[in-house]
């Protein structure tokens, strides 16, 4: 891949990207709270913390990931399929690295 085609490929990557965080934070978040969801989340899973609820989301897709890495050359999954688990991966470090900031300041 030439450096002009991977600059293209990541301006694809990040505008997909901010395409389904938007689309799914309308759908687990409020305006005046977009971790709300993760906040929520702390009542029903083992983890008290919103980053730590965000990780074990994020685990779910890296399993996903590592799955279609290892048997890339067994099965090859769509690009929709590779899409939605990276993506879902992308947006999952980026809610962690905004609920870190968040309980930092």
């Amino acid at each position: 891949m030439t450096k002009e085609q991977f600059d293209n490929f990541l301006s694809t990557v990040f505008n997909r990207t901010i395409k389904m965080f938007n689309c799914k934070r309308d759908e687990y978040a409020c305006n005046d709270d977009v971790f709300r969801s993760f906040r929520l989340g702390t009542g029903f899973s083992i983890h008290d913390e919103p980053a730590q609820v965000a990780y074990e989301y994020l685990c779910k897709h890296l399993e996903s990931i590592r799955t279609m890495v290892k048997n890339c050359e067994e099965n090859v999954e769509s690009t929709e399929y590779i899409e939605e688990k990276i993506g879902d991966a992308i947006n999952y470090l980026i809610i962690i690295e905004g609920l870190l900031k968040e309980k930092n300041k």
